[in-house]
């Protein structure tokens, strides 16, 4: 096995991993798999991967499955480098800069043999508050002509709300015509959140006692049983595993102050590894009361 080869089987090795590291996403799991076995072994008449859509809210796992996607497309010859070069509408559209055109050719250049990952991709047509960006046509067409100038040196990904990036695409047949395939980033439930901030938890050596996870559990869907019904449901409005995140901090502040309290003497090394019912309970009652 040569040096190139053992790298690539590295690569696949490592979006394996990360793929089955990911919380529910069962049906992103699936199209992914679909993606790497076309990578892998392209059929006669078939078009190997290219171009993607991510669509979902905020906080749904986009950014690190274009890691995965990275890591398949390097470890098959798609593309040189399994780099995710991301950018936001912030950083390319007209209303934020002078010259939108140069930000868009720097952020090409910068992901050249890789992916470049463009979140918010709709808004560089029209902004969130609903607002047409004069420059947006041009950034656009500026981005097929560099797709099509770097074809095979570089791949794009374009992330947004789903219901945004369908009105993006059906406005402009030729960058439709670019992105065959999607896929769908659904909201993170209930159950999800408490297994995601276990998981983080888990990263830095802590353990989530099971009856922390059901007390998130239950905080989590009182939380959304009980929301005001808006454009995005509150665990969208919440950023999905962003509050797993928040729980996880919190919890840990929580916990520091439950052991500040204790005799020295009877801390165990096993209670500054765990995060307990009141440690969750605390966090998560002092952060689901931001939104309603």
């Amino acid at each position: 096995m040569t040096a190139s080869t053992a790298a690539a089987a590295d690569l696949l090795t490592r979006a394996d991993r990360a793929l089955d590291d990911l919380v529910g996403r069962e049906s992103i799991k699936s199209a992914v798999h679909k993606i790497c076995r076309t990578a892998e072994h392209p059929a006669p008449g078939v078009a190997q991967p290219g171009h993607l859509v991510f669509t979902g809210p905020l906080g749904t796992g986009k950014s690190a499955v274009a890691q995965i996607i990275a890591d398949i497309y390097a470890g098959t010859g798609i593309i040189t480098s399994p780099t995710v070069h991301s950018v936001s509408d912030r950083d390319l559209a007209g209303r934020y800069w002078d010259n939108p055109l140069a930000q868009l050719h720097k952020a090409v250049d910068s992901a050249l043999g890789g992916i470049l990952y463009i979140d918010e991709a709709s808004r560089l047509s029209v902004g969130a508050t609903g607002i047409v960006d004069p420059s947006g046509p041009d950034v656009i067409a500026a981005l097929l002509d560099a797709m099509d100038t770097h074809a095979g040196n570089l791949i794009v990904i374009l992330a947004g709300y789903g219901d945004e990036i369908e009105t993006f695409l059906a406005g402009n047949e030729r960058l439709a015509a670019q992105f065959p395939t999607s896929l769908d980033f659904e909201s993170y439930n209930a159950y999800d959140i408490a297994e995601i901030t276990a998981v983080i938890a888990a990263r830095a050596g802590i353990r989530l006692t099971a009856k922390a996870r059901a007390a998130i559990r239950v905080a989590v869907q009182v939380k959304i049983d009980h929301s005001v019904l808006r454009k995005y449901p509150i665990i969208d409005r919440f950023a999905n595993a962003r509050l797993s995140h928040q729980i996880y901090v919190q919890a840990k502040e929580r916990r520091t102050q439950r052991l500040a309290e204790m005799k020295p003497d009877d801390i165990t090394s096993a209670d500054t590894r765990t995060l307990d019912v009141a440690d969750v309970q605390a966090a998560t009652a002092r952060i689901l009361a931001k939104l309603h």
